[in-house]
């Protein structure tokens, strides 16, 4: 039984790990022929846009992603454990203690997120990234 929980959550990991690498295939696919001229002439130069707030902000969001990843894998591998407890009270605690901190460390994770959104999105206001800028 534990090497097929092992399979499952091993194919689990394996297409949580492939999911953004597909999704960002699709974008580029639909929207190579959008292309501007801007673009292209951005990408003939070679020059690179990325300022310090968007490295920031693409760091936290991999690291928030990855905590959301793995609270979502703690749900599930308690979940499981739950259903092949057999009515032992001991594991049944275990697992419930197990899915009620994956709860709490989900919820502070989304909170954090929000709070950096919030942050970032306040820093960048006045630069010709952020909301209200002139185009």
């Amino acid at each position: 039984m534990k090497k097929i929980i092992g399979l499952i959550l091993s194919i689990f990991l394996s297409l949580i790990c492939l999911a953004p690498a597909a999704a960002d295939n699709l974008t580029n696919a639909f929207s190579a022929p959008l292309n501007t001229a801007a673009n292209s002439a951005t990408y003939k130069t070679g020059s690179s846009a990325a300022t310090p707030e968007d490295i920031i902000s693409g760091g936290i969001n991999i690291a928030l992603s990855l905590l959301g990843s793995i609270f979502l894998i703690l749900i599930v591998y308690a979940g499981i454990k739950w259903m092949l407890a057999g009515g032992e009270e001991e594991t049944i605690k275990k697992s419930k203690n197990t899915i009620r901190n994956a709860m709490i460390g989900l919820v502070i994770t989304l909170a954090a997120y929000a709070l950096s959104y919030f942050i970032m999105a306040a820093l960048m206001a006045g630069t010709k990234l952020g909301p209200g800028a002139s185009q």
